[in-house]
């Protein structure tokens, strides 16, 4: 954690670098208009007193002359070359700095900055030019003889000892600054022991009460001022800390005996629902196996084929909704949620033995993913599930064919997704799902309407796929 003298220290350090930075930001912006207009007011007035005096050897075309008046430009070092041209833009007569002039062949003159694309239409306008570059200026001059522009003189001077001025003013800053944050540095410190001091010892006080939680201890108020004021607000907060510290530990006594006289009440009547919600349970289970068991001997005793399989798809649907209950009592309690897949996977066994299917005739795959709901949900996706099985069972084989029935169970999102395939005899050619006299059909159909899912029955070559989309929330 940094500490206040810190912070002070270092807002100090950056205040004095920054003020610094901008001054010597702003004195080089200074300094570099300053020295462009001093070197433009130092070559612009030679190049155009050098073009007076080449008039006369351009117009005679003496290009000794005219090298020899370009040469009286070595007077100023910073000048490192210079070259004429004639009307026609040819080269007449050129000077380089440390370079014996001999033959005018612009080919053989290194130019320091402009090459000759560059050079060419700027002559071809026959006015100033006056150019910046990283390291040069370069000056164009038109050559005016009788009122007609007779030729172009091209100087070029380097930048490079202003750039060694820049460097040593630059040296010149950052010395400047160095001082001005030691000399800051030091006043400050002394200025901060005197502000830093009592809060520091604030700050130290108020650790210990923190790690301790003794709120005994009191800060000594020093002078007056903002730190007095803050030392004296410090010793009033304890005190009032310590006040309703001292009234909380009185409420919450109280609060935690109200608390554990209430929580034993709700735990003694939550186990009286539990037993009580046991208790039905296991009497609807019981009630559910009577029926059963009256239907079943109902059934036995009942000759007719069409009967017979109507009490026993009727002994199915109730054995789905005995299975959930028998579930719900066991398990003790009544759970929120329930798994749909681990509970398809013991009914689609139970519709296997009620309907005497063996297991080397019909084959079962399950791919049953494990998927949690509600009760009341649970009860309408088994009545579903036991309806499509037990259709497949009835339609989609002879009593004497084997056959291969996969159920796949998959949650997308908040949708349960059912998939029952046979690879049977499949749908009759002129089947309609709305115009089906089939209960069972009817009866999934009406419970996937009430809860806005969907329902589809798909032709598979070979068999048949019914495919149920039924919602996990309300819609």
């Amino acid at each position: 954690m940094t500490s206040i003298r810190q912070q002070l220290q270092r807002s100090l350090l950056l205040t004095i670098a920054v003020v610094v930075f901008l001054m010597t930001i702003a004195f080089f912006l200074v300094e570099i208009v300053s020295f462009r207009q001093l070197v433009i007011e130092s070559v612009v007035p030679k190049a155009e007193l050098v073009a007076i005096h080449l008039r006369r050897p351009l117009a005679m075309r003496d290009s000794w002359s005219a090298q020899e008046i370009l040469a009286t430009l070595a007077t100023d070092p910073s000048i490192e070359g210079a070259y004429l041209f004639n009307q026609q833009t040819q080269p007449f007569a050129y000077y380089q700095q440390n370079q014996n002039t001999g033959g005018i062949n612009l080919h053989d003159v290194k130019l320091p900055l402009l090459n000759k694309a560059e050079i060419l239409p700027l002559l071809a306008t026959n006015s100033h030019h006056i150019l910046f570059s990283w390291q040069h200026l370069s000056v164009f001059v038109p050559i005016v003889h009788n009122n007609e522009t007779i030729g172009t003189v091209y100087v070029v001077s380097t930048l490079i000892p202003f750039y060694l001025r820049l460097l040593w003013w630059l040296l010149a800053a950052i010395a400047a600054t160095a001082i001005a944050i030691f000399t800051g540095l030091t006043i400050a410190r002394k200025l901060q022991e005197r502000i830093t001091e009592p809060i520091s010892e604030l700050a130290g006080m108020m650790h210990v009460v923190t790690q301790d939680g003794d709120l005994t201890p009191r800060a000594e108020v020093r002078g007056q001022g903002e730190i007095a004021i803050l030392t004296h607000g410090f010793n009033q907060m304890l005190e009032a800390i310590k006040l309703r510290d001292d009234e909380l530990l009185t409420v919450n006594f109280g609060l935690e005996e109200r608390i554990a006289e209430r929580t034993q009440d709700l735990n003694c009547s939550l186990q009286e629902k539990e037993l009580l919600l046991r208790e039905v349970h296991h009497r609807v289970k019981n009630n559910l196996q009577i029926i059963s068991s009256l239907l079943s001997l109902q059934m036995k005793k009942i000759s007719d084929p069409l009967a017979k399989e109507a009490l026993r798809t009727s002994l199915s649907r109730i054995r789905s909704i005995s299975l959930i209950h028998e579930k719900l009592y066991l398990a003790g309690r009544q759970r929120p949620d329930n798994d749909l897949g681990t509970y398809l996977r013991d009914l689609s066994g139970e519709i296997f033995r009620l309907h005497s299917i063996a297991p080397e005739r019909i084959q079962l795959q399950l791919d049953l993913a494990s998927v949690e709901t509600d009760f009341d949900r649970l009860i309408h996706l088994a009545l579903i599930f036991n309806e499509l099985l037990t259709n497949t069972f009835k339609h989609a084989f002879a009593p004497t064919e084997s056959g291969r029935v996969k159920i796949r169970l998959r949650r997308r999102r908040n949708q349960v997704i059912l998939t029952v395939q046979d690879n049977g005899k499949g749908l009759p050619d002129n089947f309609l799902l709305e115009a089906t006299p089939t209960v069972g059909l009817q009866l999934t159909s009406n419970l996937v309407r009430q809860a806005k899912g969907q329902f589809n029955l798909l032709r598979n070559d070979p068999g048949t796929e019914a495919v149920v989309s039924y919602p996990l929330a309300a819609s």
